[in-house]
């Protein structure tokens, strides 16, 4: 992962210092996409999305003590985790099954008359064989 992101990067020292500083916190950096999400694969997604966040403001983060860049890089962690996480929900949200909703496209037919007449006939015999308990708490 880090190979590939790396090779985007045009200035060698840029480079040495992404792959150091990916090297250095890489256990940060998925630990605390862990506290967001289980998946491997999701974790994998939100350390790549910030690592890409974090080339982008790579000359701002040079300057930053260690102490400080460590918190820089959890709070860039956090944010693209609650990113990503909200963008899995609405992507949810929008995704629906044809094969769930099959049935509204159906046209289901009107009961017949008689159907109707038999089903109230059960429905009253069944209620008169109720006891009064049970018909309170029906």
């Amino acid at each position: 992962m880090i190979t590939f992101i790396c090779s985007t990067i045009e200035k060698p020292d840029d480079r040495a210092f992404i792959t150091a500083l990916y090297q250095d916190y890489e256990r940060l950096m998925f630990a605390t996409a862990r506290i967001y999400t289980a998946h491997l694969s999701d974790q994998q997604d939100i350390v790549q999305d910030a690592l890409e966040k974090l080339i982008k403001k790579i000359s701002d983060i040079r300057a930053f003590p260690r102490c400080i860049l460590a918190g820089y890089i959890v709070s860039t962690i956090r944010n693209t985790a609650i990113n990503h996480l909200r963008r899995q929900t609405r992507m949810l949200g929008r995704v629906c099954s044809l094969e769930g909703e099959a049935y509204l496209l159906l046209e289901t037919p009107a009961p017949l008359p008689d159907d109707l007449l038999a089903l109230s006939e059960n429905l009253a015999e069944l209620w008169s064989g109720l006891s009064d308990e049970d018909r309170v708490l029906l």
